[in-house]
């Protein structure tokens, strides 16, 4: 019984070490909260976070690669994912999403490109319901909006 109150005990401690403060903005609270959502790799097992900067204006700035894709939804999709968590940290003032992949250029050779940039500051986050948002109204709302014109948007509803 004694060892069954110590592991309890053990666990309740990671537990406590595993939450989030989302009164602070500490990078590997957010680095944690993007992992969870999009895996530490890309498909093709490149490392998925490129940048995770908090300045000091509390600007949270993200650096990501995309899975190889023509179709700029699942950039939509999870930046969502990663926007909604993040409007949970109170001192977030701005969050911004750069999504990074493998472009081809007119003579055919491939280079990393800029897929998907999005911005929101926090009067911005607060007024969008994740739930419900149609991704398609990024370009509408977003306070900072770009989508690489050779990426289509095929949404999935």
């Amino acid at each position: 019984e004694d060892e069954k109150e110590v592991k309890k005990e053990v666990q309740v401690v990671e537990e406590v070490k595993n939450e989030i403060d989302y009164n602070a903005l500490n990078v590997e609270d957010i680095k944690s909260i993007i992992i969870q959502i999009v895996g530490d790799k890309t498909k093709q097992d490149k490392e998925r976070i490129l940048t995770l900067e908090v300045s000091d204006k509390n600007y949270i700035f993200i650096e990501l690669n995309a899975n190889k894709s023509i179709d700029g939804y699942e950039n939509l999709k999870l930046s969502s994912k990663i926007f909604n968590e993040l409007k949970k940290f109170n001192k977030a003032e701005m969050i911004t999403i750069k999504w990074y992949g493998v472009g081809v250029d007119i003579y055919g050779a491939e280079k990393e490109v800029i897929i998907t940039t999005l911005g929101l500051t926090k009067q911005t986050l607060n007024k969008i319901e994740f739930e419900n948002f149609f991704f398609d109204d990024y370009k509408n709302v977003a306070d900072n909006y770009y989508m690489h014109p050779n990426w289509t948007i095929d949404f999935k509803y």
